[in-house]
């Protein structure tokens, strides 16, 4: 058989299949290729070769042209922007039931269009051939660009000796015709060179964090000063607020792994999850000192409900906010210790095992914190609670890392796949907020409202920054500066809510609803929107597929939201004699 093209259903995501059963694909059948779909998903590479006990084959992952053209041509575009800059391999499905060939060529010819006419059709046969050209081909420049590469010759010499290794088996491979072999090869010794560059990106990420932990003290032994003192964390606030969010994940994952159908579940929870104030207030009557406990015993409960049936996550997610606002009532928290325990707890969630060990380890983290607070809640401000929805949203978007392993386009700028995607979201959750707090512990008494703004100011620029970089160096750097803005915009917010009288715990159950929102975006593919909801135009289908761009947009329009309204106080505080009224600095 030339050519095997195994279809795939489409459920919540893209249904992976195992290299073992690949591997009898190619075994049975001796394929020239196979075609997969959904090539606009990052789990697994876009093309790779497939061993077998006794064959080898290509296999490709297809591109589909299945709602509209402005679709289609928005991914395809901004997956060859993303790119490395070498030959696009597209595999192109057309949706008969709602295009025909004539389609099919309008949309080929605008393709071959906007590129210049530097488009060629070719048959499977031949696509098959230049794919296996093209894995050797991009092995041996790959390997000689970064022979020059200091680092990776003195730290991982060992992974590029198995590197040259696989070139020098695919030269001979070549000479005896076997293209297979030497294509297999070739693929071999780019993950070899793929893996040097993923250790390359976190030895930089790292780096960049030590030097400005680094600065930071420097500064602040330079500018100490008796009358504020530096804000010290709290592992109390930290752990519960961690293993929390972390058990919400942990359920949010479960009901996001079923199908479409889980999702109204999810909606349903960010409605009715006010209920928890109510219920927090009858458990400090009825347990009184042992209300906190009582609460993260009730929130155990309902998360393994959740675990075990998606239909409980409702529950999953008063019994975690409850937990929280049992423990900040009595133990009120700082701006730096919330913004660590949403985004670490976050990071745990995704990437810990979902395993009976990791859930009984998180379970402890939750409990213990409760048994050394005893006492009644804090008597909040009296009068009407300060709106935390915006604050929520800023803090919210720190968590906008999990991006990087739903996107097609970063998974091509990073030249990452599948877990290794997952692993890069966890460890910018983790270094992201840690460099923030080490920027603000920098420069401790720049106003809140400045450093919120100049926060998100950067963002955009760092989004504009990732469009333009290539390799995983350059574009993890510029991820870190992007989610640093906005976890530096974050802990911002989260002081100024604080400076005019608000409540951390309320900003920070705002943004934890705000979290399976943001998970369920970037996670629905962008095809979704135009297949049930509306058609987009072009622009704004390109913009789906480019997460920073979206992040650039929500920043500006937050910047010069919360700019405008500063400046409006500002001026109607001028005008406006407090004192002669009677204000809070009258009499």
């Amino acid at each position: 058989m030339d050519v095997v093209w195994l279809l795939n259903a489409f459920a919540a995501s893209e249904i992976s299949y195992s290299s073992a059963r690949l591997s009898a694909y190619v075994d049975g059948s001796r394929p020239a290729g196979i075609v997969l779909d959904y090539d606009d998903q990052p789990r697994t590479r876009d093309a790779w070769m497939q061993p077998g006990t006794q064959a080898i084959a290509p296999v490709i992952r297809s591109t589909h042209f299945w709602t509209t053209a402005d679709n289609a041509l928005g991914k395809i575009e901004t997956a060859i922007d993303s790119g490395s800059g070498g030959p696009d391999f597209l595999w192109l499905t057309v949706y008969t039931f709602r295009f025909d060939l004539n389609d099919a060529q309008a949309l080929v010819g605008e393709l071959s269009r906007r590129m210049g006419g530097n488009l060629e059709v070719v048959t499977p046969s031949a696509f098959f051939d230049l794919l296996r050209a093209d894995f050797v081909r991009t092995a041996q420049s790959r390997l000689g660009a970064m022979e020059g590469d200091p680092i990776a010759s003195i730290l991982f010499s060992g992974m590029m000796e198995s590197a040259r290794a696989r070139l020098q088996e695919a030269e001979a491979s070549i000479s005896v015709g076997d293209t297979n072999r030497a294509a297999y090869s070739s693929y071999l010794g780019l993950e070899d060179l793929r893996s040097v560059s993923s250790a390359e990106t976190l030895l930089a990420s790292l780096l960049v964090v030590l030097v400005a932990a680094a600065l930071a003290v420097v500064a602040h032994r330079s500018s100490r000063s008796e009358d504020r003192p530096p804000e010290r964390l709290r592992f109390g606030v930290l752990l519960i607020t961690t293993a929390a969010v972390a058990l919400l994940v942990f359920a949010l994952r479960e009901a996001l792994d079923q199908n479409f159908w889980t999702y109204p579940t999810i909606l349903v929870a960010v409605a009715i999850a006010g209920i928890h104030r109510p219920l927090r207030r009858w458990l400090d009557r009825a347990y009184a000192v042992r209300a906190p406990t009582a609460a993260a015993l009730a929130a155990l409960v309902f998360v393994a409900l959740a675990i075990r049936t998606s239909a409980a996550f409702p529950l999953a997610v008063i019994g975690v906010l409850l937990a929280i606002d049992a423990y900040l009532a009595r133990h009120p928290g700082t701006s730096s210790e919330v913004l660590l325990g949403l985004a670490f707890g976050t990071a745990i969630g995704f990437v810990g095992g979902f395993d009976l060990p990791t859930f009984a380890a998180v379970s402890i983290l939750l409990v213990i914190p409760t048994l050394t607070v005893n006492g009644p809640p804090v008597r909040s401000t009296p009068g009407r609670p300060r709106s935390a929805l915006i604050p929520g949203f800023v803090l919210a978007l720190s968590l906008t890392p999990l991006s990087v392993a739903y996107y097609y386009s970063l998974a091509l700028r990073l030249e990452f796949q599948g877990g290794a995607l997952l692993t890069t979201a966890g460890a910018l959750l983790v270094l992201a907020p840690t460099l923030a707090l080490v920027a603000r512990r920098t420069h401790p008494r720049i106003d809140p409202v400045v450093s919120e703004v100049a926060g998100l100011a950067l963002a955009v620029v760092f989004s504009g920054l990732v469009l333009l970089s290539h390799g995983a160096v350059p574009t993890i750097l510029a991820l870190l500066g992007l989610f640093a803005s906005l976890s530096y915009a974050g802990v911002a917010a989260l002081n100024r809510f604080v400076a005019h009288g608000g409540q951390l715990g309320r900003v920070l159950a705002t943004s934890i609803l705000f979290l399976p929102l943001i998970v369920l975006f970037i996670r629905m593919p962008p095809i979704v929107i135009s297949l049930t909801i509306a058609r987009l135009p072009e622009a704004v289908e390109s913009a789906l597929y480019a997460p920073t761009v979206l992040i650039a947009a929500v920043a500006l329009v937050l910047a010069v939201g919360i700019g405008l309204r500063d400046l409006l106080r500002d001026a109607v505080g001028k005008d406006y004699d407090r004192e002669a009224h009677g204000g809070p600095e009258g009499p």
